[in-house]
């Protein structure tokens, strides 16, 4: 079984925790979270939208715009 983790360093007010291939975010739904998943280069995924210009990945800003 993976083990998850929260970055301290994650910014994106709908991150939740992760695991090294994996970001969980909040979900579309009260109490839900959507898994983004990567089979390669999740770093540089997280490092440019978790802890970074969060405002720009898709999961984000999808969430954004149902708020």
């Amino acid at each position: 079984m993976a083990r998850h983790y929260v970055s301290p360093a994650a910014i994106c007010p709908f991150y939740k925790m992760e695991e090294t291939t994996k970001v969980y975010c909040k979900g579309v739904e009260e109490g839900a979270l959507s898994i983004q998943s990567w089979k390669t280069d999740a770093k540089a995924y997280k490092d440019r939208y978790c802890k970074g210009a969060w405002a720009r990945c898709p999961v984000a800003r999808m969430l954004f715009d149902k708020e």
